[in-house]
């Protein structure tokens, strides 16, 4: 995904947040059923990969289909100064480095105001 294929989607908030101390393009976007990291911003950080329990079709916002078997368990996100653990899965992306999903959001008791 890039920023204009995000910009028409209703669904979507971005912003730019530290992701394991870098700067990260972070969408938060309520029609995803996982959290994902670009591929390329991952091969920022030294982290290892996990197998997930049992592998994935992701479709990408332009309908491409994605197989994915890994997932990082330690990345850390940070908003307004207070770092919360996240797993995201590495897949393909434009300009974005993270999508993260509500039920990320909600685990946390996070809200977005989209007024403020």
């Amino acid at each position: 995904m890039t920023t204009e294929e995000d910009r028409g989607v209703s669904e979507v908030v971005a912003g730019t947040f530290l992701v394991n101390s870098l700067h990260a393009l972070v969408l938060f976007d309520s029609s995803v059923s996982r959290s994902f990291v670009s591929s390329a911003f991952s091969r920022s950080f030294d982290i290892p990969l996990d197998a997930l329990e049992h592998p994935m079709q992701i479709y990408v916002f332009d309908e491409d289909k994605v197989l994915v078997s890994s997932v990082f368990h330690d990345y850390t996100l940070e908003i307004f100064g207070v770092s919360y653990p996240i797993y995201v899965v590495p897949i393909p992306m434009g300009d974005v480095s993270v999508i993260v999903w509500m039920d990320w959001l909600s685990r946390f008791g996070a809200q977005i105001d989209c007024e403020g």
